[in-house]
Parts: C-alpha cells; sequence; structure tokens
C-alpha cells in the first residue's frame, strides 16, 4: 500500500479502524528512509522500529488500550538527546 500523502490524522484512523497495522506503516516508512539518496536520517533502528510495532499492533489486536499516536510511525531530530547516541 502507498502511504505517502496521506494525513497523519488519516494514518491514526487507518490504525484504529484496523485498515492497516503499525507494522504495515513502519515498514513502508522505513523503506522510504532506507532507500534514501540524502543524508536526512543519519540513524535508524529498523529492528527496534518493527519490534515496538509489532508489540503495539498484539495490544491493538488484544484490545489493549493504546495511546491515540502509538503505532505511527515518527522520526526524532537529533538534536534531542538520547542515551546511547550522539546528537549534535
Amino acid at each position: 500500500m502507498e502511504f505517502s500523502g496521506i494525513s497523519a490524522f488519516e494514518l491514526v484512523d487507518g490504525l484504529r479502524t484496523g485498515r492497516w497495522t503499525s507494522v504495515d506503516l513502519t515498514q513502508y516508512f522505513l523503506g522510504r528512509v532506507l532507500r534514501q539518496k540524502s543524508n536526512a536520517v543519519a540513524w535508524t533502528d529498523a529492528k527496534g522500529a518493527l519490534g515496538r510495532a509489532r508489540e503495539i499492533d498484539e495490544k491493538r489486536t488484544q484490545g489493549k488500550p493504546v495511546g491515540s499516536l502509538q503505532g505511527l510511525p515518527f522520526t526524532v531530530k537529533d538534536a534531542f538527546r538520547k542515551i546511547g547516541r550522539a546528537h549534535v
């Protein structure tokens, strides 16, 4: 599925209604990041992102509560400190 051009609101709604999963979104956007020709994203944690997406999808499947934005992939600006990662 092609997710570019879909608003964050629509992506979240699709997660909520089951039109797609967090794994679907995470795989799609990771693919875009990994195919980029620029150096806009300096570091990724594909394994961690997909693992977390699976956890969130499982919670949704089990009917457990999840936050309204949980499952929506995003990037974090490197200006924010993250333990164990270099920052500028």
